[in-house]
């Protein structure tokens, strides 16, 4: 029977990652194009809600959906303001609620001591009646390195209380961030470092396990000499067989390998934070490294959650600037 073009096309299912990465594609497009603010607002806060999903689900997607997260709930911010009315961004500054985090001790390690650097800085500009500055983020940073550990209970605590000033106390106001280049508040640099810290730190992890676990498939695959010679003596038609399928699942596993976006070691992951390219079923969080990793969606809105602060205290809303290595 000949092949209707696109039946099989059209009856495909998308992945939750697909779904999810369509309606925040849609919404964010929504939010320029709508001709009223009130629309545009409402798609803003859909935005957030389904890149934040993208974040949680997407196995190569968490650094593009945290950020584009915290633009939409930026452009939420600026929206309200237009329109005269309070502000309802969904923020998180903590994990409060947070019963299980999924990930390495050496990532919650370097996140909790990006929390408790980004604290202190905050705790001096605050003393120095830097404008935006408070106690309240600082002890927010400070709560949220105590949660990550307390989460662990094993990872080894690196924070250091106390950190060098040299810089803060000859740059209270601005300051040139050491990412982008761009003289920005200092405060806001603050918030973006934190934020970079801890997004370097899941992609290293999530590259790290992605490693391992390539090089444990490759090793159940391989076989000895000696079992491959009696595999084929007892039996030489299903051995050829056998060879063939593997030489096919070897080609179409290369072929997905390349096609695939990745996230980079920065930890901007640009290879797809800044890809308008819808995501492919592969890179559903089902298949992947981040499969049940408890907490996903709690450390996407909380590192948007500082994207999103910087931006509201200064740091300027281009993705040049958002999508750099830290």
């Amino acid at each position: 029977m000949p092949r209707l073009a696109g039946r099989a096309e059209s009856e495909r299912t998308m992945s939750t990652c697909e779904a999810s990465y369509a309606v925040a594609h849609a919404n964010s497009t929504y939010i320029d194009t709508l001709p009223f603010d009130q629309l545009r607002l409402l798609s803003a806060q859909r935005a957030q809600n389904a890149w934040l999903q993208v974040a949680a689900v997407c196995s190569q997607r968490f650094s593009q959906g945290t950020v584009r997260a915290a633009q939409a709930m930026y452009r939420q911010y600026i929206l309200s303001k237009r329109l005269g009315i309070a502000n309802s961004v969904g923020t998180s500054s903590r994990l409060d609620g947070v019963t299980a985090l999924a990930i390495s001790d050496s990532a919650i390690s370097s996140m909790a001591l990006a929390e408790d650097r980004a604290g202190f800085i905050v705790e001096v500009l605050a003393a120095r009646s830097v404008s935006n500055a408070s106690l309240t983020i600082s002890d927010n940073h400070k709560a949220a390195a105590s949660q990550f550990l307390a989460l662990s209970g094993t990872a080894k605590d690196n924070r250091q209380k106390v950190y060098a000033v040299d810089q803060i106390f000859a740059h209270p106001d601005t300051i040139t961030d050491s990412s982008s280049g761009l003289t920005v508040p200092t405060i806001a640099a603050t918030e973006m470092d934190c934020a970079r810290e801890e997004l370097a730190a899941l992609t290293d992890m999530t590259q790290s396990s992605q490693a391992s676990s390539s090089s444990a498939s490759l090793s159940q695959d391989s076989s000895s000499p000696e079992d491959s010679s009696a595999s084929q003596d007892s039996s030489p038609s299903e051995g050829s067989s056998s060879s063939s399928s593997s030489s096919q699942h070897s080609s179409s596993s290369q072929h997905s390998s390349s096609s695939t976006p990745t996230m980079s070691s920065s930890p901007s992951a640009t290879s797809t934070a800044d890809s308008d390219e819808s995501p492919s079923a592969s890179e559903d969080s089902s298949t992947d490294v981040l499969t049940n990793n408890a907490g996903y969606d709690n450390l996407a809105i909380l590192i948007a959650t500082h994207i999103y602060q910087a931006l509201t205290f200064g740091y300027p809303n281009l993705d040049v600037a958002l999508l750099v290595t830290k």
